[in-house]
């Protein structure tokens, strides 16, 4: 058994073995390395190699900013940035790099559910970088699915970290097996 799938199945029976979606197929994450929408996520004025230089403007202020990168983890250090209580970003495949633009959520119409801990559900919109954030309470632990056209893809353990990029990252950690991916 691989690490990462020993990894994932060990922190399902660390959690109570809790009934949950099982949508995930191996295939899902047998995907390369890509950034499948061309588009990249630059701080400085060179715009060379976006598809579309006006979607990166900086790293003050955007909601675009960064994809892929761990949200809260930066969002901390920087003392003038928002605080989130839950940020990450949607991806078509499982193995893109940091600052590649995900999917695009505003076309998709894509949405993350979170179910807090109380039973009570908060919809996030999902930006044109597939950037996704609340700043809002959530009870902890909590969970998460995508939905897009009537599609769902529901994380089968509950959650206590809010960044998930850090574990949905590039390679995956701590059991992710990578990206936040859509849907099947």
């Amino acid at each position: 058994l691989p690490e990462s799938r020993f990894a994932a199945f060990a922190a399902w029976v660390d959690a109570g073995m809790p009934a949950g979606s099982c949508d995930v197929q191996p295939e899902d994450f047998d995907t390369p390395r890509v950034c499948t929408s061309g588009v990249v996520w630059k701080d400085d004025d060179d715009d060379d190699d976006l598809l579309n230089p006006a979607l990166a403007d900086g790293d003050d202020g955007s909601e675009r900013m960064n994809p892929g990168r761990a949200c809260i983890d930066c969002h901390t250090r920087e003392r003038k940035a928002p605080r989130f209580s839950v940020a990450g970003t949607l991806y078509p495949t499982a193995h893109e790099p940091d600052d590649c633009f995900g999917v695009d959520g505003v076309a998709k119409r894509a949405r993350v559910i979170l179910t807090g801990g109380d039973g009570r559900d908060v919809e996030l919109a999902v930006n044109e970088a597939g950037n996704f954030y609340t700043k809002g309470a959530l009870a902890m632990p909590y969970r998460a699915r995508i939905v897009v056209d009537g599609r769902e893809r529901a994380m089968a353990a509950a959650q206590t970290n809010g960044d998930c990029n850090t574990c949905h990252s590039e390679k995956g950690s701590q059991g992710a097996p990578g990206r936040i991916v859509l849907p099947r």
